[in-house]
């Protein structure tokens, strides 16, 4: 056999060949990382091991963590669940929006609800608009998330009953000419968030910022700053304090365009179980909502995913503290990880306390990959190099572009990758590498590039 593989190296020329090992070792070593920093593990389709550097070592994930979280909640749900939103009334003419967490209740799903409800021909509600999120606790944040509290888009909190990933939207445009207020608008507008605009236009430079405050029951948005004449249009998100009245100003203001006059108040209860079902919307299914999840990494769906895992295989209140109960004995079991020795405290992964090896998400990856009930749709929801999601920008020029499939994760010293890359005919190689340390974070991002493009090849 060693004469033959001489042979073939001669004839074909092949003078530096060297093993798939070899290549991506090297590829460590020039990137000056120290090995101490990182966990790397990776597998072919037939399980031969690829790559091994602290496989077994326990550190920081980041936002890989969803993976793990998408895995149980499909597990559990199948890709196919939807989530439902309500609207019922009771004798007394008051409306009840009840959510059932569906992470992703948004301005197109409430056009429908609000359309289905036009047809029972109610033109007035004479009493109020009652907002039901008790298919969850009251419990907004976490306790595993970061401590710190702040008012962007990726820290939303979390409720039952959620709209628009429970964040505003505003744009800012420029005025006519420099000195002129520049133009800002909310989507969608709705009484609850209040705006103030104390923008300018300026001759030049674009230096826009927005606050928020919680006033009396209302969001107030303060939009300072200085738009550029000619700018093309700003975008702005922030978080919103009350998940279920902003649901409930927003189907006010629906309602209100439709025709439909609401006499009495918004505010949040709970609905009576003689309360009449007007109209019902049911949610993307559960493989797109875990898509939006993973290609754009967001914490506030992953959150209300294991909620409402909580809730569906409790019969109870979703908790979180229960969805982990869940998530950690789906980890121990199904997937059969070699070492069950983990730390899960937050399913999104915005925090510093989970502690995972590189081999352990290998370990769930290739159980997913095995299991044709959930595998391609979990496959499908991961971010494409070079294309889309959190890797639209990344892999360009390198052989692993549109061939790797993986989640990102990163937090101040954390970089991490995971997922799976395209080997042709020979199948898939499934990997995941993480980096806890020191080192300049985007130089460690492109050295993970290159190692997944090279089990690309």
């Amino acid at each position: 056999m060693g004469k033959l593989l001489i042979i073939c190296i001669t004839i074909f020329g092949l003078k530096s060949w060297s093993a798939p090992q070899d290549d991506l070792e090297k590829i460590i070593s020039r990137s000056g990382i120290k090995k101490d920093h990182l966990s790397l593990f990776a597998v072919s389709s037939s399980g031969e091991e690829l790559l091994n550097v602290n496989a077994k070592k326990k550190m920081i994930p980041a936002s890989i963590t969803k993976l793990l979280t998408s895995a149980a909640v499909m597990d559990a749900f199948k890709p196919d669940k939807q989530f439902k939103t309500q609207l019922l009334m009771d004798s007394k003419g008051n409306l009840y929006l009840k959510g059932f967490g569906d992470p992703a209740f948004v301005s197109e799903k409430m056009w429908v609800l609000v359309n289905d409800f036009l047809r029972t021909k109610v033109k007035k509600i004479d009493g109020n608009i009652i907002c039901d999120e008790s298919y969850f606790d009251d419990e907004r944040f976490d306790e595993g998330r970061e401590s710190e509290r702040n008012d962007r888009a990726y820290d939303a909190p979390v409720s039952a009953l959620s709209f628009n990933w429970n964040s505003a939207t505003v744009f800012v445009r420029p005025g006519a000419e420099a000195g002129e207020k520049g133009g800002v608008w909310l989507d969608s507008e709705n009484d609850y968030v209040i705006l103030k605009n104390k923008t300018i236009t300026a001759s030049r430079g674009t230096d826009l910022s927005a606050e928020r405050s919680f006033e009396d029951g209302h969001d107030v948005l303060t939009v300072s700053g200085k738009i550029a004449l000619g700018s093309p249009e700003k975008h702005i998100y922030k978080n919103i304090t009350e998940p279920a009245l902003f649901a409930g100003y927003n189907l006010k203001s629906f309602l209100k365009q439709r025709g439909v006059e609401v006499s009495g108040k918004v505010v949040k209860g709970e609905t009576p179980t003689t309360a009449k079902l007007m109209a019902e919307v049911l949610s993307d299914r559960l493989y797109q909502v875990a898509t939006s999840m993973n290609k754009f990494s967001n914490n506030f769906v992953a959150e209300m995913l294991a909620k409402g895992l909580s809730a569906e295989l409790s019969g109870k209140q979703g908790k979180m503290s229960v969805a982990l109960d869940k998530i950690r004995a789906f980890l121990k079991t199904e997937p059969s990880m070699s070492d069950q020795d983990f730390t899960l405290v937050n399913v999104s992964g915005f925090t510093r306390k989970n502690r995972f090896s590189a081999a352990q998400f290998v370990d769930v990856l290739s159980w997913v990959k095995g299991n044709f009930s959930i595998g391609p749709e979990f496959i499908h929801s991961l971010p494409v190099a070079g294309v889309d999601g959190t890797l639209e920008k990344r892999f360009h020029g390198l052989s692993g572009e549109r061939k790797v499939r993986a989640k990102t994760g990163l937090l101040n010293g954390v970089v991490a990758l995971s997922g799976f890359a395209s080997r042709g005919r020979a199948g898939e190689s499934i990997f995941a590498f993480i980096f806890n340390g020191t080192e300049n974070e985007a130089h460690v991002r492109e050295v993970f590039d290159q190692l997944a493009s090279q089990l690309a090849k």
